[in-house]
This record gives structure tokens, sequence and C-alpha cells, in this order.
């Protein structure tokens, strides 16, 4: 692509020839690699900028603030945390209240990213509360929106509600589209996890309408994947898949591997309605990989979930058990409810499993399954 080039071309020269002008430019240009996704240009020239020894303390912490960001973005999480750890005292020393409070946002979202979903409630709390006080309204309802997006996926569905509702107050009181609708998207993957995929759609496709009109291509392909997890809920797999395919380029296209994982897990979905089984179980297989690659728990028991499905409908009972088995063992690990799809799945293998047999194994699996559906 020719801008990046005409970037890279314009800052060596200003590193070489204007360096304190070029480090307000890094700064500057950061939000603008964010949105274009283009965090691995973006964490070269922080990095760059970060080598000059002269740093005064206020911009050396924004570098390694944003330097953190693009590392979460990348997957990069130790790298992250070390980055968040070297800027906070920065932002101290300085008594950047606000900036702390906003520091404690993104781990927050680090700790959720690795499935430590307890620690990363408790952040998302203790950020909103000087967010609110410091009248940083814009980042309150975003912390504010991540925390219902949690409660969400914990269970705590009124609370959660309520929070997200909350945020989207915030949010149109201040006029700002960004974060309407990412309180929006949270609304309707709230009626999404509750089974209400007709209540869903609506709010996908106005959410889609703004970020359209914003030019949000990160955003847009979540919610391409939000369309394809909806739409087999409405019996229309072909759309489904339309939509993830959609969300997988754009994700392929700036080397995302995490937001990848999330597209395939839905194709996998949709092809598995249509009972397209080789091709619900290749990708279900590698948004299974790149899970586990990254630490992703939540979406890697929902392609085992998947893969026992897909087990179960050819008659590999025993692999759809232990496929199954996994993906509970993952939910009841982290405290989150199990899905209602999970212990169907289960019912349905307890349902199929003959009573009687000579072999020895299947009396055995017989039983686990039914302690599984009972502990569920």
């Amino acid at each position: 692509m020719l801008f990046p080039v005409i970037l890279d071309a314009a800052l060596e020269w200003s590193f070489a020839h204007a360096p304190e002008h070029a480090l307000m430019l890094v700064l500057s240009l950061a939000p603008l690699w964010d949105r274009q996704m283009c965090w691995e240009q973006g964490a070269h020239w922080l990095e760059h900028a970060l080598q000059n020894r002269a740093l005064e303390p206020t911009t050396r912490a924004h570098l390694l603030q944003q330097m953190a960001l693009f590392a979460f973005r990348q997957g990069a999480y130790e790298q992250a945390e070390r980055c968040i750890r070297e800027a906070a005292p920065l932002f101290r020393k300085i008594h950047d209240a606000q900036s702390v409070a906003r520091l404690i946002y993104l781990p927050a979202r680090v700790a959720e990213a690795q499935a430590h979903y307890s620690a990363a409630t408790t952040l998302y709390r203790q950020a909103c509360t000087p967010l609110r006080q410091l009248s940083d309204v814009r980042e309150a309802s975003a912390a504010l929106n991540s925390l219902g997006r949690l409660l969400l996926l914990r269970g705590r569905y009124n609370e959660a509600y309520e929070v997200i509702q909350e945020s989207l107050q915030i949010a149109q009181q201040v006029n700002d589209p960004l974060r309407e609708s990412g309180a929006l998207h949270n609304l309707a993957f709230y009626h999404l996890w509750l089974g209400q995929p007709h209540d869903a759609l609506p709010l996908y496709e106005t959410v889609i309408e703004i970020r359209l009109r914003m030019g949000e291509q990160l955003f847009l392909s979540a919610l391409y994947n939000g369309l394809g997890r909806t739409y087999p809920a409405l019996n229309h797999s072909q759309q489904a898949i339309a939509y993830c395919l959609k969300g997988l380029d754009i994700r392929r296209a700036v080397g995302d591997r995490l937001g990848m994982a999330h597209s395939c897990c839905f194709l996998g979905r949709a092809y598995l309605e249509r009972t397209e089984w080789a091709l619900a179980e290749s990708y279900y297989q590698q948004s299974l990989d790149l899970c586990r690659e990254y630490g992703n728990r939540t979406y890697e028991a929902l392609c085992l979930e998947g893969l026992s499905a897909i087990a179960h409908a050819t008659s590999q009972l025993a692999t759809a058990l232990r496929h199954l088995s996994e993906a509970t063992k993952i939910w009841q690990t982290y405290g989150l409810p199990v899905p209602q799809w999970t212990i169907q799945c289960c019912r349905r293998l307890r349902n199929s499993m003959p009573s009687r047999c000579a072999k020895r194994p299947i009396p055995r699996i017989h039983a686990i399954i039914s302690l599984l559906c009972n502990a569920l």
C-alpha cells in the first residue's frame, strides 16, 4: 500500500533531521494507526521513538501507553503489561490522574483477553470510578461498556444490561458515535446471548451503519462476526457465511490472528448448521489452534463444542464426549455460565448412547455423560 510506504519515508526523514517533531508526529499518528489496524507499523515507530534517551517523562509515558495498546491489539500480552508497568509510575510522578485512570482500563482488557475474568471485572470497576470523578466521560463510557460485556459473559445479565445502558446514555449525551455504537453492539450481544436473535439483528445493522460512516474497519470485522453468529439462529446460514468471510478477510489483511480465530469459529458454526461437516470441522480446528496459541479460553470452548457436535453427527461418540467434556471444564473452571447449547449437546449425547452394549467402553462413556448432564 502506498500510504504506509510514504509515511515510513516521512518519519525516517523526521527522525534524522527533526527528532523532537518526529516524537510528536508518532504520538499524533497513533490513533490513525489504531483505526487503520496498522499496529505493526505503529509499534515499530513507537519503539524507535522510545530509544531516544533524552525523552521527557511525559512523552515517554504516553509513548509507552500507546505501545501497550498496540501490543494488546496484536496479542502480545506480556509486552503490553510490561509497558503498562513502566508507564504507570511516570504518570503518577507527573501527577497525571486522568492518564493513570485510563491506564487501569487497559490492564483490564488484557486480563479479560487472558481469561482472568475476576481480575478484569475488578480492574474495570476500578477504572470507572476515577474516570467518572475526573469527568472523563468518553473513557468512562468505554470502561462501563467493557464491564457490561464481561458481566454478560459471566452470566450476570441484569447487572450487565444496566451497566451497558449507562454507557449508552453517556455516549448519547456527549454525541459520541464511537462509544454509542460500542454500547449498541453489546446490547445486541446481550439479546443474542439470551436467545433473542430477532432483537439482536436490528441493533447489529444500526451499528454497522454508524461504523461504515466512520470508516472503522476494525470494529466492522467484529460486527460481521456478530452477524455471522446471529443469522444461524435465524436459519440463514448462507448470510452468516458471507458476513463471517468479510470479517475474516479484514482480520487476515492486517495479520490479526486472534480476530481470525473468532471469524473461523463462527464460520464453523454456520457450516455446521448446513451439515457440511468437513468445512465446519476445518474452520473450527483452525480457530481452536489459534485460540490455544493466544490463550482465548472462551472461544476455545465454543470450538470444542462445535467439534463435539460434528463428531456426534458423524457417529464418533467417544470423540464427541472428549471435546464436550473439555469445553464444559473450561466454562466451569473460569466460573462462566455453561451455555444452553452445551447443555443440549450433553443431553443429545446421552440420549444417543445405547443403554446396553457388549463393549466395555460404551457403558463407561454413558455413565460419564449422565454425570455431566446432572452436573449441569
